[in-house]
């Protein structure tokens, strides 16, 4: 099986929101998000839909869970790598996506969610991955 590509939303202006949140976290957050996107949802997909990993949102909207340090993951997966930092670390991000075809994947919106916690916080980065998603289909 192939792995699967990773594109980031780019809007208008050329921004990537994901991206430049993900350069925001602390390195061992950063460590983890980099972690699951490439040994985890690279590799599985679509397939990782109602697992722990990934819940469905409709609209085919998903949100990507991430619970792990790199190094956590790294062992999970049996693989070497992400050996700086193995920390217990109670990690909570969230990465809103959808999946275009069968081989893109579009990362849309992010938050920590050990650092703002509340059902309403979610429910807006939600509606502004909604509309993300909504505006890339358009500019299609």
């Amino acid at each position: 099986m192939k792995d699967w590509s990773i594109e980031f939303y780019e809007d208008e202006a050329g921004k990537r929101p994901v991206k430049s949140w993900m350069d925001s976290l602390s390195d061992i957050k950063r460590e983890a998000a980099i972690a699951a996107i490439q040994i985890i949802l690279k590799r599985q997909g679509v397939e990782l839909s109602n697992t722990k990993w990934m819940k469905p949102l409709g609209g085919s909207l998903f949100e990507f869970r991430i619970r792990h340090t790199g190094p956590q993951i790294s062992r999970m997966y049996g693989l070497s790598g992400y050996e700086g930092r193995n920390l217990k670390l109670g990690l909570v991000l969230r990465i809103f996506l959808a999946f275009e075809g069968e081989r893109v994947i579009i990362l849309l919106g992010a938050y920590d969610k050990g650092r703002k916690d509340s059902a309403r916080n979610q429910q807006k980065q939600i509606e502004i991955s909604r509309k993300r998603l909504t505006e890339r289909k358009e500019r299609s």
